[in-house]
């Protein structure tokens, strides 16, 4: 029995595929129920990431290839998947009715009554589904009748489920920041969340049940010796929400990962509240080799965190922080801007506040009412929504508005503020320079593009100078006059055109190339890393190996990873 299980993490808007997250990102769900099935004699599986692909073409193109041979096709869904997913589950029924389509995930389980009416759905797996798919895939081989709509078994003991599958999505998880060195791999030690945040549950309760269940800290280290032998990795994150919530579990943990020998550079999730009461925790999780810690903290005003039911203060925040500060941790900061009631006062709050906290990396999200969650149905009660479609759901998208009332304008001058406070840019860029081979850097010749804003471009021209890294830029002739006084160009090229095109770039080809650029700097005004394909394959044609896209949010994406096969 051949089976396909779909990755969405993207939007879609007129065909094309918006991609949420990072294509190396690890779906822990997917990977999980791959091992599961695996280890139930289900071998043949296979991984579609829409991440890696361009839009709904490209996934006809691959599903036309695959699915005379498949039977069934599983899809984990979020609410912000839902258009791409049901496109996907179309297309897969128009070649192949016979392929048995089966669903589930958050969106499934909180909101039933949206997905229960497509036809072309054979299964819907509502709550966790290793058990309940294990079990629907010998009653699909057996011919024999399931359910419609399957409530998951919830595995009591996570000792008992095997490690994820880690190759599933074609790759280890990527690094996420420059301290860490890959090979990176990331686990997950429990399920659920005992906190009670608006913006969130009780939708995570639903799905996980009310309390957490973790793994035993023999089961947790035993998975961690198992991919230290097969990948040698050098650092690696854990994913829980908040890995720090049982103090006796962490302290076990600190203790045998000690023992094991298994003292590499990690980063967790965790709260301020925590952190302030256990302050020798953190010493000791620093000593092991905890290197960042993300941290929800959400907002500067002590009222909007009352009003998000966050449990911890304005006060903790800073506390927390000047602990981590003090063990050498660096900090990931959430940050949420927008929440209904919000004031611009309260706004400006929250960036003091950061300017004090000053963390290592930042990320902001603004306010968007999730299904399942409290504050979901506040603004549902008070009609404040103005989300038109699920692609909408996407809170890192910064650009369109979630809900009435809301300057998003003035938060957007404010996230740009607080994103300078961050000296994450710089360290990213130096840590990529170091990552690349010997012979590059000791003949390092950087074209760069003026792909984005200009302010974005001069961001990151900044960052490259404070490194003392020289660059030549391309640039289009109307915006040459803005970079007349950066110290990092070396030399400026002039191209009269308002977009860059592969005909654009035709007649400068052969002169590139004469100049021996072996790595390129791509800097991305969104995550459509495929607006920028005509620059990306421009780079291969001058001969340019190493050609980074610099996010947003900073981040530094090796674009060969982005235009390779999405079927793994």
């Amino acid at each position: 029995m051949k089976i396909i299980l779909l990755h969405c993490g993207v939007g879609l808007e007129d065909n094309e595929f918006k991609p949420r997250v990072h294509p190396d990102t690890i779906h822990h769900g997917l990977c999980s129920i791959s091992a599961y099935i695996k280890n139930k004699g289900y071998n043949d599986v296979q991984c579609i990431n829409l991440c890696r692909m361009k839009n709904i073409a490209e996934f006809k193109k691959t599903a036309k290839k695959i699915a005379s041979q498949t039977d069934v096709f599983a899809v984990s869904m979020m609410s912000a998947d839902v258009e791409a997913a049901l496109k996907c589950i179309k297309i897969i029924k128009s070649i192949n009715s016979k392929i048995k389509v089966v669903v589930g995930g958050i969106h499934p389980t909180i909101m039933l009554h949206e997905v229960e009416p497509y036809k072309e759905i054979d299964y819907i797996i509502t709550g966790e589904g290793e058990i309940s798919f294990a079990n629907l895939l010998n009653s699909i081989k057996n011919n024999l009748k399931a359910k419609r709509i399957i409530q998951g078994i919830r595995p009591e003991n996570l000792d008992e489920l095997p490690f994820i599958d880690s190759e599933l999505m074609g790759r280890l998880e990527s690094a996420y920041m420059p301290i860490f060195q890959e090979p990176f791999v990331s686990i997950i030690t429990g399920r659920g969340c005992i906190y009670n945040c608006k913006f969130c549950q009780p939708s995570e309760k639903i799905l996980f049940g009310k309390k957490v269940r973790r793994r035993s800290v023999q089961n947790v280290i035993q998975e961690l010796i198992t991919l230290y032998n097969k990948y040698k990795y050098n650092s690696l994150m854990i994913h829980d929400d908040c890995l720090t919530e049982d103090k006796e579990w962490i302290q076990e943990f600190c203790n045998e990962y000690e023992r094991a020998n298994l003292c590499k550079p990690f980063f967790i999730q965790s709260r301020v509240d925590f952190i302030c009461k256990n302050e020798p925790i953190m010493e000791r999780l620093a000593e092991i080799g905890l290197k960042l810690v993300s941290i929800g903290f959400e907002s500067g005003s002590q009222r909007i965190l009352n009003f998000l039911n966050k449990g911890t203060t304005v006060e903790q925040n800073i506390k927390a922080s000047k602990i981590c500060h003090k063990y050498g941790i660096k900090i990931k900061g959430n940050f949420m801007f927008g929440v209904p009631t919000e004031t611009k006062t309260e706004a400006k709050e929250t960036l003091k506040m950061i300017q004090e906290i000053k963390p290592y990396k930042i990320s902001v999200t603004f306010f968007t009412p999730l299904p399942g969650s409290d504050l979901f149905k506040f603004c549902e009660n008070n009609n404040l929504s103005l989300l038109q479609n699920h692609n909408n759901y996407n809170r890192s998208d910064l650009s369109s508005a979630k809900i009435k009332g809301v300057d998003y304008d003035f938060l957007r001058d404010i996230t740009a503020q607080i994103y300078e406070t961050q000296t994450f840019l710089e360290d990213n860029i130096q840590g990529k320079i170091d990552s690349l081979p010997n012979d590059i850097k000791s003949n390092l010749k950087i074209l760069m593009f003026r792909s984005a804003p200009v302010k974005t471009v001069k961001k990151i021209l900044t960052a490259l100078g404070i490194n003392n890294l020289k660059i030549d830029l391309i640039v289009q002739s109307g915006f040459s006059r803005h970079f007349s006084d950066t110290n990092s160009i070396a030399t400026k090229i002039s191209i009269d055109c308002e977009k860059f095109t592969k005909s654009v770039f035709a007649d400068f080809i052969p002169l590139l190339k004469t100049a021996k650029y072996n790595t390129a700097i791509i800097p991305l005004n969104c995550w459509d890393y495929y607006s920028y394909q005509d620059i990306y394959e421009t780079c291969r044609q001058i001969g340019i190996e190493y050609i980074f896209g610099i996010a947003p949010d900073s981040q530094i994406i090796e674009l060969k990873s982005i235009f390779t096969t999405a079927l793994v």
